[in-house]
């Protein structure tokens, strides 16, 4: 049900813009929500069976803590929804997967770290 979509991610303060959720924190945007189906389609009256998390890690304040934000994110949509956590390709999320995510995530922050102080 689309109105319960639209609450959770209201109760999550994810705002709407342009036809996609962004989470934010002191007004800059962490990560979106948009319609894996059709991205930019979000309004009232849009139905979806599939929703994506984006985020740009080298554009974000912390990395490995916007991959967390969105991995606990995705499992309470999924624990709500009763919806599937799935990879790019849309198989199953594997602990193997969010660790390489993680990886990345920290490696993004150090790299980032490193440029900060050249």
């Amino acid at each position: 049900a689309m109105d319960q979509f639209h609450g959770f991610l209201s109760n999550y303060n994810a705002k709407l813009h342009n036809g996609y959720y962004s989470y934010e924190s002191n007004n800059k945007e962490i990560f979106r929500v948009a319609n894996a189906l059709q991205p930019g389609t979000f309004d009232a009256n849009t139905n979806s069976h599939a929703i994506l998390l984006v985020t740009d890690l080298n554009d974000v304040d912390d990395a490995t803590l916007t991959v967390n934000l969105m991995l606990d994110f995705a499992t309470q949509f999924s624990e709500n929804f009763h919806a599937s956590i799935c990879d790019g390709n849309r198989l199953p999320l594997t602990k193997q997967m969010i660790s390489h995510i993680k990886s990345t995530a920290q490696e993004v922050s150090r790299l980032k770290q490193v440029s900060d102080f050249a």
